[in-house]
């Protein structure tokens, strides 16, 4: 039974495997990462069936690197807003496609309405408003865990492929792009190139400019590349590390996919809670990542290749964390750089 078929209410459905299924919602850069794996349980369930996706302006480019999307619709709305005549104007450009049935990530009426809208006849989503019982007509319940594994577990079920694993999000380049960065930057064969994401001076997850720069100090005594990879809110931090470190590349003020592309190229990866560390975790770089501020459990990568540091001392991999509650958040000048290092060196040597 098709993707379609499956998100159909009582009436039998007419859709063909051909039928294409819009995914709304999830305009940050690490949720629509995240939403990844959503996206593999629907190809897998109907390989046929094109699917598209409705997400912010600034992420949809990411939608070119995952290659189950046909294409992705880019939407920015005021957060505070209704904006119900660009709402509209979205729900028209939906109509056009066609679309036999929509899956809404977000919770709230203002994403669940674009579809309702659109006249789209199979609407999923999450429970929650009142005000959202017209707008889908099939309800999941509220989420007990994470948003994320709750409706992929769903859609396994009613797509009829059985309980299993959640699909880890996997995001592909061009090898072309990624070789003509190593090529432009002169990066041997073997060379060890580390990236930072520095994080933003005002962002509570953003670990001390001075443990980074400790960090880039151990980096540079092994004669290794260090390249800081971020956007706008990365500048400042980066600048400041550039000046201490003047041999380090700063790469924080290109577009979003030049970032993806430059992680891609990497060695290793060491970066904060954030949405590059979503996309380094989903092009398979080895990744050391730090939380402390917020629930690990509920927002770091589930890829396997990634070591999730913690302010306790600990380091995990995904499948090894357990959700604590209530959640104690803890700074993150509490995580030490030698464990860092270590972490970073062995995923270094495990990737060689």
């Amino acid at each position: 039974m098709t993707v379609a078929a499956r998100l159909a209410p009582a009436v039998p459905p007419s859709a063909t495997s051909e039928a294409p299924i819009v995914i709304v919602g999830n305009r940050q850069i690490g949720d629509f990462v995240r939403s990844h794996s959503l996206i593999r349980v629907c190809h897998a369930a109907d390989p046929d069936a094109p699917i598209d996706v409705v997400t912010d302006e600034a992420t949809a480019p990411l939608s070119g690197l995952m290659p189950e999307v046909r294409q992705a619709i880019g939407f920015t709305a005021d957060h505070n807003r209704f904006d119900l005549a660009k709402r509209s104007a979205l729900a028209r450009r939906l109509r056009r496609e066609g679309y036999a049935a929509s899956i809404v990530l977000r919770r709230g009426s203002k994403a669940a309405l674009t579809p309702f809208l659109a006249g789209i006849p199979r609407r999923m989503g999450v429970g929650g408003s009142p005000v959202r019982y017209p707008l889908v007509n099939r309800r999941l319940p509220l989420p007990k865990s994470r948003d994320i594994d709750e409706l992929v577990g769903i859609a396994r079920r009613w797509f009829g492929l059985g309980d299993g694993p959640l699909p880890e999000p996997r995001l592909h380049p061009s090898p072309a792009a990624v070789a003509a960065v190593r090529r432009d930057e002169d990066v041997a064969d073997g060379e060890v190139v580390v990236a930072i994401v520095p994080g933003a001076p005002s962002d509570p997850r953003t670990w001390p400019v001075e443990s980074n720069a400790a960090l880039i100090g151990k980096c540079r005594a092994q004669g290794w590349r260090v390249w800081l990879i971020g956007g706008p809110a990365d500048q400042a931090t980066a600048d400041r590390l550039e000046q201490q470190f003047p041999a380090v590349r700063n790469f924080t003020r290109g577009s979003l996919l030049d970032a993806a592309v430059r992680l891609a190229a990497v060695t290793a990866v060491v970066a904060k809670d954030g949405g590059l560390l979503h996309v380094a975790a989903g092009l398979g770089r080895p990744t050391v990542a730090l939380f402390g501020v917020t629930d690990a459990w509920a927002y770091a990568p589930i890829n396997a290749q990634v070591i999730i540091m913690t302010p306790d001392g600990a380091a995990r991999r995904f499948h090894e964390l357990r959700p604590s509650k209530p959640f104690a958040p803890a700074p993150l000048s509490a995580i030490a750089t030698d464990p860092v290092f270590t972490w970073l060196s062995e995923a270094i040597r495990a990737a060689a």
